[in-house]
């Protein structure tokens, strides 16, 4: 079984009740080297497919953040609006480089999805937490 199909069938088994979601957690994580919550677990069927989620837990992330351009993550996200992988890729890195959770850069790109990179950018920029959470 390739690790996709080995990612789907814990959160299969999870979701028909037959798996714990900390079993399911640590199953993610030996999997995909991710550590993602309970919150997302439960959640990620309100903005993507099983299929597209595990291909994004399995998407390997930016190593080289740092020399990332900040524009260039953020165009990428703007130019591929269903492509849960690469906002997810992309969000990890800017939240490193912004010194904010992955999640806040997620929700903050979901609000400004059809505002311009710079817009998007100054809203990372302007502090330590934009979203006020």
């Amino acid at each position: 079984m390739d690790k996709k199909a080995a990612l789907k069938n814990s959160i299969l088994l999870f979701e028909n009740g037959q798996a714990y979601l900390p079993t399911t957690l640590n199953d993610v994580n030996q999997l995909t080297g991710r550590e993602i919550d309970e919150h997302e677990m439960l959640s990620y069927s309100t903005y993507t497919s099983l299929d597209n989620f595990c291909e994004a837990l399995l998407t390997a992330p930016i190593t080289n953040w740092r020399e990332e351009d900040d524009i260039s993550l953020i165009r990428e996200i703007l130019n591929n609006k269903t492509n849960y992988s690469i906002l997810l890729r992309n969000s990890e890195a800017l939240a490193k480089k912004f010194n904010k959770t992955t999640a806040q850069v997620k929700e903050l790109m979901y609000q400004l999805l059809f505002s311009d990179e710079l817009t998007i950018l100054q809203q990372l920029d302007d502090g330590p937490d934009p979203l006020g959470s």
